[in-house]
């Protein structure tokens, strides 16, 4: 069963067309998620690694399907907006990866997602691996942690807020089988 993540969805990735954001679509990609598209209102190019960018989650939904999850790579002061953006289009899950972000910013796009029916996770999130299934974030970025393909799938999910201690316990699980 898969906890947030399944194969069958559209990624949106929104933030600014940096060697940041392609590396993780790189990533993402390279480990089977589908990343449609991105969004960001200082678009200058057509798209970055395949993926077409877009100047609003509302244009990229004029060439897409509904999109089931949006990523915020971008900086904290831009993170509200994007995610105001993304509940008002009915994204189902939003993961911020910032962190930093002003509490009071928190503080209203948690209640926007509440009344819209929409999860959130973070700011500050890694992201989401669901081993041979997909990755939603940045969690390999540490060359320190084994590659994602170490990782299988099993009965037992880890939740936790950091990313390097997630990783470090489900590779110790694995070892010890």
């Amino acid at each position: 069963m898969a906890i947030l993540y399944h194969s069958a969805m559209k990624i949106l990735i929104q933030g600014p067309q940096s060697e940041r954001t392609a590396l993780i679509i790189d990533i993402m990609k390279e480990y089977g998620t589908d990343v449609v598209a991105c969004a960001f209102p200082l678009t200058s190019r057509n798209s970055i690694r395949d993926v077409p960018c877009y100047v609003s989650v509302e244009e990229a939904y004029e060439k897409h399907d509904p999109f089931d999850a949006s990523i915020i790579v971008c900086d904290a002061q831009s993170v509200k907006s994007l995610a105001v953006e993304a509940i008002y289009s009915k994204i189902e899950l939003i993961i911020i990866v910032p962190n930093g972000v002003p509490v009071y910013d928190c503080l209203a796009l948690v209640q926007e997602a509440a009344e819209n029916n929409v999860r959130v996770l973070g700011p500050g999130s890694k992201g989401i691996l669901n081993p041979g299934i997909g990755l939603l974030g940045l969690l390999p970025l540490n060359t320190a942690f084994p590659s994602l393909n170490d990782f299988q799938t099993g009965s037992l999910a880890i939740v936790t807020r950091s990313g390097s201690f997630g990783l470090s316990l489900a590779y110790t699980l694995k070892q010890k089988g």
